[in-house]
C-alpha cells in the first residue's frame, strides 16, 4: 500500500497487530489506526489491534514493478511471540526472492529478530526506549544484519542526550516519530 511516510514508498502488512512491550507504545499510531479499522481490511472486530497473520499479502512484492524502499509490518511487529517461526520465514524468503526491493523491518522485538540472518537489502530496524539502548537485552548490534537502526522517539529522550550520543559512528539510528524520521548515520540530533 502506498503510505505517506517519508522514509519509505510502500507498507506491506503481512502482520498486523502487537501487544505493549515498553512506555514507548502508549502512544501507538498503529493500534489508534486498528481501532479506526475495526472489523474492516483484515482486522478483527472485536479485538482490532490483536496479532493477525495474514498469508494472502505475501505475495504483495511480487506486483511492484519498480524498486520500492518497503515498510514491513507498518502495523504490528513482525517478531511478536506470537507470530510463528514458519510465518516469519515466509516473509523473509518473499523478502530474498524480490531483492530489488529494500525492506525496512522494524520491531521492539530486538532479542528474538537477532536470531535471524537478513540479506543486505533487508534493514532491520530497532525500537527502544533511551534506558533499553545500551543494555544487551535491547539485541541492538547482536545479530547477522547488514544494515541497522536504532530509532529513539526525540520525546523519550528529554533533555539528556549524553547516553545517544555513545552509538558508535558507523552505526545508524533513527530519530523522530512518525512523519518527523530522519534515517542515516547521524552522530548528533
Amino acid at each position: 500500500m502506498s503510505t505517506k511516510i517519508e522514509w519509505c514508498e510502500e507498507t506491506w502488512n503481512p502482520v498486523t497487530g502487537c501487544t505493549k512491550v515498553s512506555e514507548g507504545c502508549r502512544n501507538c499510531y498503529a493500534e489508534r489506526m486498528a481501532k479506526r479499522l475495526a472489523g474492516r481490511a483484515g482486522y478483527p472486530a472485536d479485538d482490532p489491534f490483536a496479532v493477525t497473520l495474514h498469508p494472502d499479502r505475501l505475495d504483495q512484492p511480487l506486483h511492484w514493478k519498480k524498486p520500492r524502499r518497503v515498510f514491513v509490518c507498518s502495523m504490528g511487529d513482525l517478531f511478536h511471540e506470537d507470530v510463528p517461526h514458519d510465518f516469519i520465514m515466509d516473509v523473509m524468503l518473499t523478502t530474498a526472492e524480490y531483492p530489488e526491493h529494500t525492506y525496512i523491518i522494524v520491531t521492539k522485538r530486538a532479542e528474538r529478530a537477532s536470531k535471524y540472518a537478513f540479506d543486505p537489502h533487508v534493514w532491520r530496524l530497532v525500537k527502544v526506549a533511551p534506558t533499553q539502548l545500551f543494555s544487551r537485552k535491547s539485541g541492538f548490534g547482536y545479530s547477522r544484519v547488514c544494515v541497522q537502526f536504532v530509532a529513539i522517539r526525540r520525546e523519550d529522550v528529554g533533555g539528556n542526550h549524553r547516553d545517544t550520543r555513545r552509538i558508535e559512528p558507523s552505526r545508524n539510528r533513527c530519530t523522530g516519530g512518525p512523519g518527523t524520521t530522519k534515517v542515516g548515520s547521524h552522530r548528533h540530533f
